[in-house]
């Protein structure tokens, strides 16, 4: 999506206006009336625009825009969340991590909790490290790969460098799937009950009918259950009670009725 600005006196362009794109906008400051917009023109080092239309207008042209406010007083940033890579927490706020498309990403220390952050930039999945009791929230468009590790699982993400991070945390690799299915606008169906006799899973009726969702030799994925993280075929289905119970092919082995449904295809 590209944005139309309008230049302040900047070398010829005086009061010219120009398309800059969001994807390529690093975050933008406040600059008197108007603002200083720092973004990426796709060479070695990034470019300083001054415009004359402040943070808040440039943020509503926009909705991949966040509000953060820096601890050390140089006023409020609006950052790209197409660029945020991580945040972890500091104090009473955040530490946040983002892609300057440099060899090494940049750092804010800023007021904000990650909670907020959480609100504001979306697109989040909380992990916990391995080494530390102490959560981090990455962004799940910056996550390349998910693989198994122990208990929990390994990620490796993008952090705007020449190499990808890594990180080894203590969520299973289907939780951390099922946060990033979220992120894409996917349902996630919750299993209320298991019927291991029946090979069947039920789903809870928050989802009302959805057999039709549920079409036989579809199949489907199931994550963050006590004994039943596998994917599955379907054999049937069926509405009653208020609930769609699902029946599989091969056998359903563990009778705790938790975990969820993702991935139908």
């Amino acid at each position: 999506m590209a944005l139309q600005i309008q230049l302040t006196e900047i070398l010829e362009e005086s009061f010219d206006t120009f398309n800059l794109s969001q994807e390529d906008i690093v975050y933008i400051l406040t600059d008197g009336t108007g603002s200083k917009v720092l973004y990426n023109a796709s060479g070695a080092r990034l470019h300083q625009k001054e415009v004359v239309e402040s943070p808040a207008d440039i943020a509503a042209m926009g909705s991949k825009l966040f509000l953060v406010t820096p601890t050390d007083g140089s006023g409020s940033v609006f950052i790209n969340a197409n660029r945020f890579i991580y945040a972890l927490l500091e104090g009473t706020g955040a530490k946040v991590s983002y892609d300057i498309s440099g060899a090494q990403p940049d750092i804010f220390i800023i007021d904000e909790t990650l909670a907020n952050l959480r609100t504001a930039a979306g697109n989040l999945v909380t992990v916990t490290p391995t080494i530390s009791s102490d959560t981090i929230d990455l962004n799940s468009e910056k996550i390349q790969i998910v693989d198994d590790q122990g208990s929990g699982a390994v990620i490796m993400y993008d952090q705007g460098g020449a190499r990808l991070a890594e990180y080894e945390v203590t969520e299973s690799k289907g939780n951390i799937n099922k946060q990033v299915y979220v992120n894409a606008g996917q349902t996630v169906y919750i299993i209320d009950a298991v019927d291991t006799g029946a090979e069947s899973f039920t789903l809870d009726a928050s989802h009302g009918d959805v057999t039709g969702i549920f079409a036989n030799g579809k199949t489907f994925t199931v994550v963050d259950s006590t004994g039943n993280d596998a994917v599955y075929v379907i054999d049937s289905q069926s509405f009653g009670g208020g609930k769609t119970t699902v029946v599989v092919t091969g056998d359903i082995t563990d009778s705790t009725a938790d975990g969820d449904i993702l991935i139908i295809v």
